[in-house]
């Protein structure tokens, strides 16, 4: 099961950073160099939990962090051992001096993250389909990064057929 999860990640990632990824949505917003340090780590179970790697300093901020959250398999095709869904979260984290400062760094990052999965989805190859729909929660800001950082989660839905 794992192997399916980590693939999907992977791909979701490498869809994100690829060149109608990321790149191209701020081109067309007109911010192509804002965000040139924007780094998409992808977090496995290997790794240490969303809370621990930040603790860990191992990435700069704005950042964006994936992850799985739920795995569904419907069996809805017969003869495949997996068909289903994998949840991929999506999270993004942006630290400031000041908090409200950092709303509209996070708004404008959440914007362009849902500009980019709408115009990715579709097939992403070994049975792995990306239906472009997602859902954006954003957390309160906290202490923590260069003075606060506030976050917001995108899920993602992955479909796949294994």
């Amino acid at each position: 099961m794992s192997s399916i999860v980590q693939t999907a990640l992977e791909k979701l990632v490498a869809t994100l950073t690829g060149g109608v990824g990321l790149k191209q949505s701020f081109a067309e917003l007109g911010q192509p160099s804002k965000y040139d340090e924007l780094s998409v780590v992808l977090l496995t179970p290997a790794k240490v939990a969303t809370a621990e790697f930040e603790k860990a300093g191992r990435y700069k901020y704005p950042v964006v962090l994936a992850y799985c959250v739920k795995v569904t398999n419907g069996l809805k095709e017969r003869f495949q051992r997996f068909s289903g869904t994998i949840d991929a979260v999506l999270e993004i984290q942006v630290s400031a001096d000041r908090a409200d400062q950092l709303a509209e760094a996070l708004y404008e990052l959440a914007d362009v993250m849902g500009d980019t999965i709408g115009r990715c989805r579709g097939p992403l190859g070994d049975g792995y389909y990306l239906p472009g729909s997602y859902e954006i929660r954003f957390d309160a800001p906290k202490p923590g990064g260069l003075h606060f950082v506030q976050a917001a989660q995108i899920y993602v839905p992955i479909a796949a057929t294994r």
